[in-house]
């Protein structure tokens, strides 16, 4: 069966579960019905309204409705929204997203490739070239290559550790070989404080014991070789200290009188022993006018002991 162009055609054909209206339409085609019932067309249609079970097109134009329950394979699909559902699939080899969020999905977990972001936010632990070490739960940690990690404390501390990463139960080395060393920042005192491990690495996730080298507050007072500056009580407006294990060389910023002190320091209004070393504090200094030698009274036998101090060599 064939129909010319330039007619007006309504037609029915049930076989197939095809409905036409084509009414008032300029038809420049050629028209064929099967054997199989089914209809062939060779050209241009312009309809109002199809309904098919089946249709194949060489190119279709759709410029409104919807198209449901379909799968389309192959070819190209250009769009600016897809609205009303989710894609439960989807492989591209670009895509260019401008908006919106990706949620629940791992980035470059088959072949990992670069990300240019102005903010990246994280609930856990991060790592750079390397999968992050188990910190524990009361620190914030970023590792940095096998060697280097940015942590903060939830307690107040924050800093850079070396080889090392803050496990549950305690300090743990990152690799089998090399020192361990900490630096950190304790917040409530201001005093910056780094350690070393005591020994080589005892094997990766190997425990560290530390040892304090280093110290130094806001005031600039240092202490290093054991020594301390927690639970001194400094007088820092007048002084400058400089611990060495139980030694001290203290400076008066007003004066300009240097004092070399063997277990002693000044607290502000008291002399202090450094330590307990079970035995007597000195210290010499030279005034702006005279040199003088001074001990204690009594063995110091704590630490912050108050002392009592006379004079052994009196100003000439």
């Amino acid at each position: 069966m064939a129909f010319e162009s330039k007619t007006e055609l309504k037609a029915r054909v049930s076989a197939n579960k095809l409905e036409a209206d084509l009414l008032n339409n300029m038809i420049d085609s050629m028209v064929s019905l099967e054997s199989d019932g089914s209809l062939v067309v060779d050209g241009d249609v312009q309809a109002d309204s199809v309904t098919t079970a089946a249709l194949t097109a060489t190119t279709a134009d759709i410029d409104g409705g919807t198209i449901d329950g379909a799968t389309i394979s192959g070819g190209t699909i250009d769009a600016t929204a897809i609205d009303g559902g989710a894609i439960p699939s989807l492989v591209a080899t670009t895509a260019d997203i401008n908006g919106g969020t990706i949620d629940g999905a791992t980035i470059g977990a088959s072949l990992a490739s670069s990300i240019k972001a102005t903010t990246i936010e994280t609930t856990g632990n991060a790592s750079i070239g390397v999968s992050p070490e188990p910190w524990d739960v009361g620190f914030n940690a970023i590792d940095v290559g096998p060697n280097i990690s940015v942590f903060s404390e939830l307690t107040g501390t924050e800093g850079i550790s070396k080889n090392s990463y803050r496990y549950s139960s305690g300090w743990r080395f990152r690799n089998a070989t090399g020192f361990a060393y900490l630096e950190r920042t304790v917040d409530s005192t201001g005093i910056f404080q780094v350690f070393v491990s005591s020994t080589t690495s005892t094997g990766a996730d190997g425990p560290i014991t530390w040892v304090l080298i280093y110290e130094r507050d806001q005031y600039g007072n240092t202490a290093e070789g054991g020594a301390t500056l927690t639970g001194k009580t400094l007088d820092s407006t007048n002084h400058h200290y400089a611990f060495n294990g139980t030694s001290c060389i203290m400076t008066n910023k007003i004066s300009g009188a240097i004092f070399n002190c063997c277990n002693i320091y000044f607290g502000g209004s008291v002399w202090l022993s450094i330590a307990n070393t079970g035995d007597y504090s000195a210290y010499s200094g030279t005034y702006p006018t005279a040199f003088i030698i001074r001990q204690s009274t009594a063995i110091a036998t704590s630490a912050n002991q108050s002392l009592t101090m006379t004079t052994v060599i009196t100003p000439s």
